[in-house]
């Protein structure tokens, strides 16, 4: 009888990491899909032929330097991949004009909240949930591997990781130093930079993760500090390979 009420009680717990976020983060009365809709603290996107009955993967937009969560959602076709692809896009906004790395930033709160909340109100993969970020969003993706646990329940928030164009971030730096990560943390990733940045943002980022058994794969491209159609269409490439 025990075991079964503890059975119970861990079931109510687990469901309740998302059902609390039904109520915390209400959708827009006028929600519709193919068009970018606010979801605080960011936004979303629901690919043109969305429906309720099937199970989408999850990607979620870290922007760059002095950009916002919409800009960098309209831009590099992420939302033609998303019709193609079948993918549910949200795009989270930093609090500031840059991504707070300290250990009780807002802003990874923010991302942890924005996850869990697409998780309660749509039906997403919870096995293909991954962080897509560039330039500053890339450091700040580095830095949500470190806090890649769901709140209060087991599992991660998310399950593959895009980084382009970024260095390591403040707090991953300070595991490198001391050359360690916790495996339970460990997810496949793919690294990108340009072979005309100098040096190449992401390199040692990729080399430290190698170096403790993560699945790294990295392409450098022949151009400068950039990203487009063309990268943003290899990066989904390698997460649908990765993850059918």
């Amino acid at each position: 009888m025990c075991l079964q009420v503890l059975l119970l009680l861990c079931a109510i717990f687990i469901i309740g990491c998302d059902v609390d976020y039904q109520t915390r983060y209400l959708l827009p009365v006028n929600m519709a899909v193919g068009k970018v809709m606010r979801l605080e603290p960011g936004c979303f996107y629901l690919p043109a032929l969305f429906s309720p009955e099937n199970e989408y993967p999850l990607i979620v937009l870290l922007h760059g330097l002095n950009q916002t969560e919409e800009n960098f959602l309209y831009s590099n076709s992420f939302r033609e991949q998303a019709d193609k692809r079948g993918y549910i896009l949200c795009a989270v906004r930093s609090e500031q004009n840059f991504w707070n790395e300290e250990i009780t930033s807002p802003d990874i709160e923010n991302i942890k909240h924005m996850i869990m909340a697409m998780r309660a109100h749509f039906p997403v993969r919870q096995d293909k949930i991954c962080i897509v970020g560039f330039s500053a969003g890339s450091h700040f993706t580095h830095t949500m591997l470190l806090f890649n646990r769901i709140p209060l329940c087991r599992g991660k928030l998310f399950t593959a990781f895009i980084a382009g164009s970024g260095g390591s971030g403040f707090l991953m730096d300070q595991y490198r130093e001391h050359n360690f990560i916790a495996e339970d943390l460990r997810i496949p990733g793919y690294i990108f930079w340009g072979e005309r940045e100098v040096p190449h943002p992401g390199e040692e980022m990729a080399e430290f993760l190698r170096a403790h058994d993560w699945d790294i794969t990295v392409y450098a491209h022949p151009g400068h500090h950039s990203i487009d159609k063309h990268l943003v269409e290899l990066a989904f490439d390698w997460l649908d390979k990765t993850i059918p």
